[in-house]
């Protein structure tokens, strides 16, 4: 019987590894800290919880890439509105 591998993008990760991921989808230099991510999920606006393990919170990985894409859009109101 042929093994059969996880597709990667289901994999969960614990906030750490949600913080290593950071540079590779923001792009290099740039990185969201692991006190960052606790800080924001404090606030109601961290990566989605899928799955919960003891005091660790997992999010799949296509759901932390999302998240870590969606800290790219600059809010309406934020922008600015020189001339």
């Amino acid at each position: 019987m042929p093994t059969v591998l996880p597709d990667p993008e289901d994999l969960l990760l614990d906030r750490r590894h949600i913080a290593l991921l950071s540079t590779d989808v923001l792009g290099p230099g740039a990185k969201v800290s692991i006190n960052t991510i606790e800080k924001l999920a404090m606030r109601g606006e961290g990566p989605p919880v899928d799955y919960k393990l003891g005091p660790k919170m997992l999010t799949r990985r296509s759901n932390a890439i999302a998240w870590l894409r969606s800290l790219l859009r600059v809010p309406a109101h934020k922008q600015s509105t020189a001339s």
